[in-house]
């Protein structure tokens, strides 16, 4: 796989980058398969790189008052995933184009724009690592070569909160995603749009009644909690409380 960061002061930036208040450490890369943060003539791009870099000042090339992210190129169809867990916010506008936003259990919200496709459900709960779309140039990209516009912000606090994740991205660089473990799935049920589901798990996993199933859990199964219901299932009672003591 070719990964690279192709831009001129990037290196000695990162000498100099203080920790980023309002980004959060990432559990995988958001693109699946080959990118350069930065513009790369050997991956066959066939336009100049456009506001690659972070800025809250008016771009070089004059088409953006600023550009609050980093843009990520890649090839166009190529596989993004969640770079965290959290729950999954769906947009398309003629700026960002198509769209896809989760939103964690600590209230960040981690945007990707300019996508070729979404691949995944509005308020839908996803596992770092899982796929939600592929690369694209929509919106305002249409004359551009394929990338994700990658944001972080406070989700209360909106998008031109975000600071620039690109230390977090270098962080998350060759990171596999792992199968959740009972603390991950604990904070991903601290989520707004699983409390229902929490106290189910509670219900069900808390009292000494000795005729409760696992399988009660399928009949709890929707769009946003099928993944969650299915590997608490196979996880197994003791798994879920101990999720259930984290919570």
């Amino acid at each position: 796989m070719k990964n690279l960061i192709n831009e001129s002061n990037r290196i000695k930036e990162l000498m100099n980058l203080t920790s980023i208040n309002e980004s959060q450490k990432l559990d995988v890369f958001p693109v699946d398969g080959d990118f350069n943060i930065g513009y790369d003539t050997e991956m066959s791009f066939t336009n100049p790189k456009h506001n690659s870099d972070f800025s809250t000042q008016p771009t070089g090339d004059g088409r953006h008052k600023s550009h609050i992210g980093v843009d990520i190129f890649c090839k166009k169809g190529d596989k993004i995933v969640a770079p965290v867990a959290g729950t999954v916010k769906l947009s398309d506008n003629q700026t960002s184009g198509k769209v896809v936003t989760i939103q964690d259990e600590n209230g960040y919200c981690h945007f990707m724009g300019h996508l070729n496709t979404q691949d995944v459900e509005d308020g839908k709960v996803v596992f770092a690592g899982e796929k939600v779309g592929t690369c694209g140039n929509t919106g305002n990209a249409k004359n551009t070569s394929p990338h994700v516009h990658f944001n972080v912000y406070k989700c209360d606090s909106g998008f031109n909160s975000g600071k620039d994740p690109f230390n977090d991205l270098m962080n998350s660089i060759d990171k596999k995603a792992k199968e959740p473990d009972e603390t991950v799935l604990a904070d991903i049920l601290k989520l707004s749009s699983l409390t229902s589901l929490k106290n189910k798990l509670e219900d069900l996993f808390t009292d000494d009644e000795e005729d409760k199933d696992i399988k009660d859990l399928e009949s709890e199964k929707d769009d946003e909690n099928e993944d969650i219901i299915s590997l608490l299932i196979k996880k197994g009672e003791n798994f879920i409380k101990k999720v259930i003591d984290k919570i």
